[in-house]
């Protein structure tokens, strides 16, 4: 944050300010919404369009896959990714499709979160399906309406999948129990990570952070993605269990820095002695 703002205000004092005629788009498709009207391709023409037509330069699109619309824009990575291409390029705004696409956190989150881009980044957002320049009493009617009916849409989402669930459960999960894929198995390369990790002292939390690191779950902006890839220590001690009842060599290994693991009942917390 606070490089951010000092970004903005070396911007600020520069001779040349932040061109109004140049913005950034953002673009995001939740996981619930990837088959609706709001696919990242309509997104992007759309917002091509606009800057054609009013004369802007679109000067990078950021795109946010993944991301629901109920997480503020001021916590999303990728807005904050768009801000910073936008301070690079000079741009002084953010474009987007739809009010949607911003928030679905209602008109409360549309007017903190837009607030938040014009005092902490000196930004305007702009939406593509509004006229540029559209008188500021009529826009800011337009966009109340809209944000009440992204929330809504939300509030209603939720309510069916709760609906749907409860449902399920009734008839026994006709369709399997909900949940995310079990996780792949620990690869021969990663084993050979995780075995040099004990090897040097680690214990199984730091284990787990390794693999999931390597696995690619921190680079997740959206929780639910990361969750799927992110593994426990729990999993590492149950891969490493497996491994060693069909690999001798790596049974002495695990018997030698980490003996609690083979024991019948493992202590969750356990260090590689």
């Amino acid at each position: 944050m606070n490089q951010t703002r000092n970004n903005r205000n070396k911007r600020l004092r520069a001779a040349t300010p932040a061109d109004p005629n140049r913005a950034v788009g953002y673009v995001r498709v939740s996981t619930d919404e990837q088959g609706d009207k709001g696919g990242p391709i309509r997104q992007r023409q759309s917002i091509e369009q606009w800057g054609r037509a009013n004369g802007i330069e679109i000067v990078g699109l950021v795109e946010d896959f993944g991301t629901s619309g109920g997480i503020s824009p001021s916590q999303r990575q990728y807005v904050r990714e768009a801000i910073e291409v936008a301070e690079m390029c000079d741009a002084r705004g953010i474009v987007v499709a739809e009010a949607d696409r911003w928030t679905r956190g209602g008109i409360e989150d549309s007017v903190l979160s837009r607030a938040w881009l014009a005092q902490e980044h000196g930004m305007i957002l702009h939406y593509a399906d509004l006229p540029f320049g559209m008188d500021k009493m009529f826009g800011d009617i337009i966009l109340a309406v809209r944000d009440a009916m992204a929330a809504e849409w939300l509030r209603q989402h939720k309510d069916r999948v709760k609906r749907g669930l409860a449902d399920a459960k009734d008839k026994d999960w006709p369709n399997g129990k909900p949940g995310g894929q079990p996780k792949p198995c620990l690869t021969l390369t990663e084993l050979d990570h995780v075995l040099n990790l004990m090897d040097a002292g680690s214990g199984g939390r730091t284990i787990a952070n390794e693999v999931s690191k390597a696995r690619g779950a921190y680079e997740r902006a959206d929780v639910k993605r990361q969750s799927t890839i992110k593994v426990t220590e729990t999993w590492v001690r149950e891969q490493l269990q497996a491994k060693c009842k069909s690999n001798p060599a790596v049974r002495m290994r695990v018997e030698r820095r980490w003996p609690a693991l083979l024991q019948p009942v493992a202590v969750e917390g356990g260090k590689p002695e």
